[in-house]
């Protein structure tokens, strides 16, 4: 909101992306947002992507609708609901929105259906999803469906993924070192990047170590 807000103080042509999952969509900041948004013409694209579960709730014990992107109809915004398992279909309604919203600076709305193959975090068990439920969307894997479009029209083959993979791997592996090396963040650093550099260096938010 406040960036959409931003951009159009400006009178910029920037969209504002904003990401959130299924369960964000039954607390009122969310209704205030889109209300806001629409009333005030702010170009934001709110992309939902809908796992299906809220932490452990499904979407349909939570919510009175189920169909998420129908929420954006009581703003009279548009709309849309997409395969969240299509990275073509994704990349391509996506980019229809964005340009949409970035013409005519109004809000919109997306729905991606997608799967949250784990559990919420990694304390969660995931014992309330069936294990033929979870192998069911594990076959639709819109990593490796993408990787066997790639193969199948000669844009990549076995030995470029395998190459990628070592080149991920390593790299993920050298982020893990520079985190654990890394010293702790110092108490004055507590506000950083929270306010404003005029507002930083206030008196009442340093913090005296405990």
């Amino acid at each position: 909101m406040g960036g959409g807000w931003a951009v159009k103080y400006h009178k910029q042509k920037d969209v504002v992306f904003c990401m959130f999952g299924d369960g964000a969509t039954n607390i009122g900041a969310f209704h205030e947002s889109l209300n806001m948004a629409k009333v005030f013409h702010l170009p934001v694209v709110w992309f939902c992507i809908n796992n299906r579960y809220g932490m452990g709730t499904p979407v349909e014990a939570a919510s009175a609708v189920a169909d998420i992107y129908k929420k954006a109809c009581a703003y009279d915004m548009e709309s849309i609901q997409i395969d969240g398992m299509d990275l073509r279909e994704v990349m391509l309604h996506t980019s229809e929105i964005v340009e949409k919203t970035r013409h005519d600076s109004e809000p919109r709305f997306i729905e991606a259906l997608c799967y949250r193959f784990k559990g919420h975090s990694v304390v969660d068990p995931d014992k309330y999803r069936s294990a033929e439920d979870k192998e069911k969307f594990r076959k639709a894997d819109p990593i490796v469906a993408f990787e066997h479009e790639l193969e199948k029209s000669g844009l990549a083959d076995e030995e470029y993924f395998k190459n990628l993979r070592q080149e991920i791997d390593a790299e993920v592996r050298e982020i893990i070192q520079y985190a654990d090396e890394s010293p702790d963040p110092k108490v004055d650093d507590l506000y950083k990047y929270v306010y404003a550099d005029q507002w930083e260096n206030r008196p009442e938010l340093k913090s005296e170590p405990v």
